[in-house]
């Protein structure tokens, strides 16, 4: 039958690309910051996400207007550490908004013995 064919089981992720947890958004990797309009390119950085909510804004005549929020941080590794948030209507916008608004709020972190 169809449901004989179906496939019953989620497809796994590679541990490196699904986070924390198999569930959540929190920890996964996007890649480095987008180039900047001078042509600055940040390969030698990575970004994570903390943290991707729903929130809700209460309007009169819309009602609730859904926004996606999300927290994404920054850094490279050797002490250069940057977070930001990104809000938008839709989740990839938010995340690509906080990935690339976290590269312009740098800070540097201390290190000690060669880690933090």
């Amino acid at each position: 039958r169809q449901r004989d064919e179906w496939e019953k089981r989620r497809k796994m992720k590679v541990k490196r690309e699904r986070g924390w947890t198999g569930h959540s958004w929190g920890g996964i990797s996007l890649g480095p910051p987008d180039p900047g309009p001078n042509g600055e390119t940040y390969e030698d950085f990575d970004s994570r996400i903390i943290e991707v909510k729903s929130v809700f804004n209460m309007t009169a005549k819309e009602g609730r207007k859904r926004s996606i929020s999300c927290l994404v941080a920054v850094g490279n590794g050797n002490g250069a550490a940057g977070f930001a948030l990104g809000k938008a209507a839709d989740r990839n916008t938010a995340l690509r908004k906080a990935k690339n608004r976290a590269i312009h709020y740098l800070y540097y972190i201390e290190r000690y013995n060669d880690h933090t």
